[in-house]
């Protein structure tokens, strides 16, 4: 869901009436129209101590279109989606520069045509999502795919365009950018990103392992530019090795790596050990940036034994904040930060009255650090799933408990929600609640309620 400028309505509005008319000029095999609506109401305490209560109303519109070159010729699809928007709560705040984004916006998701002129060949023209090594981003361009093989496949993708930045209409009245700039006003930020990338992969029995390179810059010049790679692969039958490698070449720097083992014996346990090292480097025009950030280094452990009637799920882990700068080693100096925790989660499905009842208790306990850096931290979390009638529940309550310091007493926060699923011959109507109580902020209560339909043509 992205905003719009006025600007831009042209070259949107084409984009439409184009999908449109070939909908409308071509016999599709197929159409499938899809509609979500959601609202939502909230009674926040904001950590300045002020109310935040809004009554927003969102409802998008999802149009895919297959086939369009005939029923047996599968070469063409397209996909629009909308999204309206609208905040019933901040009606004497229509003139508000931080508040006028959320009167009656419309903002175009979706929209593009997908072309496959060879078996080979997969071009896609319009607003659409992108996925790569670097995380989905929505692109104004065009992107085209070659693959080759079957057994042995090797895909090859490019893509570029205008990068859509900011979120609209959130529905979190806390949302705030890297910067510290409520999002909103990034909407009418008039400073174009541009994005262009290639990722290649190569799927093979057993395995596969990917390269990516992304680039990402400004009218301004300022540019951002990274390089990774990734790798899967079944050394045997029961082991699975995974990794990730970035690499950021403006500060020359190893921003992100990966490492995963997982040792799978049977169908009733698995043992999974992972390490992780990251170089936190945000957006290029981040004021973030320029007081340099502290790298950090995480080990995890996880064990699972069960089968799908019950399981239980034990996890440790161990983590460092590298202050001194120093990467190499592993978080051992006197200034670095470390912490420490574990995690235990029990699944179990029960028979209650012929109805199954699915019941997933856990706990989680984190100490804090000797140089004061972060207090004890535990958290107790109970959910149960279970039919009634025709209505799906899931209902679960969650304790936070943070311990005591020099600066503070100790503090916990009580979590309870509540949802109910009610699925009709036309669509899914679905109701919920989530009540807060916190020691220091108060009571947060919000309500939600959603209907999700699909219709195929």
């Amino acid at each position: 869901m992205k905003f719009f400028h006025y600007r831009e309505l042209c070259a949107q509005s084409f984009v439409i009436l184009s999908i449109l008319f070939l909908s409308l000029d071509l016999n599709a095999q197929q159409y499938r129209l899809q509609t979500d609506t959601v609202a939502k109401a909230t009674q926040l305490v904001r950590s300045d101590l002020t109310i935040a209560a809004q009554r927003p109303f969102s409802q998008t519109l999802s149009l895919w279109g297959y086939n369009l070159a005939g029923p047996y010729n599968k070469t063409l699809n397209v996909h629009l989606q909308l999204n309206y928007f609208n905040d019933f709560a901040a009606d004497t705040q229509r003139n508000d520069v931080y508040l006028s984004h959320r009167f009656n916006r419309i903002s175009i998701t979706q929209a593009w045509i997908q072309w496959k002129p060879f078996k080979r060949i997969d071009l896609k023209l319009g607003r659409l999502v992108n996925r790569s090594i670097f995380h989905a981003k929505d692109v104004d361009g065009a992107s085209v795919s070659l693959s080759f093989g079957d057994k042995t496949r090797w895909k090859t993708s490019l893509y570029g365009g205008r990068h859509v930045t900011g979120r609209p209409e959130s529905l979190d009245p806390d949302q705030y950018d890297i910067q510290g700039r409520p999002i909103e006003l990034r909407q009418n930020n008039d400073r174009s990103e541009f994005i262009y990338g290639l990722r290649s992969r190569l799927s093979f029995q057993g395995g596969s392992g990917s390269i990516g390179y992304e680039k990402r810059f400004t009218s301004s010049s300022i540019s951002d530019e990274r390089i990774a790679a990734t790798l899967t692969g079944n050394p045997t039958q029961r082991t699975i090795v995974s990794g990730l490698m970035s690499f950021h070449t403006p500060s020359r720097t190893l921003n992100r790596g990966q490492l995963n083992f997982t040792w799978r014996p049977n169908d009733f346990f698995y043992l999974r050990q992972g390490f992780e090292h990251i170089i936190p480097i945000f957006d290029a025009s981040s004021i973030f940036n320029l007081f340099g950030v502290a790298p950090s280094q995480s080990l995890t452990s996880t064990a699972w034994l069960g089968n799908n009637e019950r399981g239980l799920e034990a996890r440790l882990w161990a983590k460092s904040l590298q202050e001194d700068l120093n990467t190499s080693d592993l978080g051992s100096s006197s200034t670095d930060l470390r912490t420490f925790g574990f995690a235990i989660r029990y699944n179990e499905r029960l028979n209650l009255f012929g109805r199954a009842l699915r019941l997933s208790p856990s706990i989680s306990f984190q100490p804090g650090d000797s140089q004061g850096y972060s207090r004890d931290q535990f958290i107790s979390r109970l959910n149960a799933r279970f039919p009634l009638d025709s209505v799906k529940v899931l209902a679960g309550s969650t304790l936070l408990w943070v311990g005591s310091d020099i600066r503070e007493d100790s503090q916990f926060v009580f979590t309870h929600r509540l949802g109910l699923d009610f699925p009709t011959s036309f669509g899914v109507f679905s109701l919920g609640g989530v009540v807060q109580t916190s020691q220091y902020l108060g009571n947060h209560l919000s309500l939600f309620g959603t209907f999700e339909t699909e219709l195929w043509l």
